[in-house]
């Protein structure tokens, strides 16, 4: 619907801005520690002991980022498949 779509697009537009204001480079994590995903977590959790969000808030914003890297690897997936036919 475009609730949800409005929803996940706000969603990775404050991912966004969290990793351009961190300086972290989202397509490129050098460590599993590293990873935005899990940088971008921590960020979301201390919000919430801050009382800032909500456990909701970031299980959706969460959900969102996960689906925008699936997305991408999905695309990768395809392009080397067309690539190798």
């Amino acid at each position: 619907s475009p609730k949800t779509l409005d929803s996940i697009a706000t969603d990775l537009k404050h991912f966004k801005e969290y990793c351009e204001k961190e300086d972290i480079d989202y397509l490129v994590a050098p460590r599993k520690v590293l990873r935005p995903t899990y940088l971008y977590r921590s960020y979301l959790q201390q919000l919430l002991r801050d009382g800032k969000i909500s456990p909701n808030t970031i299980k959706r914003r969460m959900s969102a980022v996960v689906g925008f890297y699936e997305y991408l690897n999905k695309l990768e997936e395809l392009k080397s498949k067309l690539i190798k036919d």
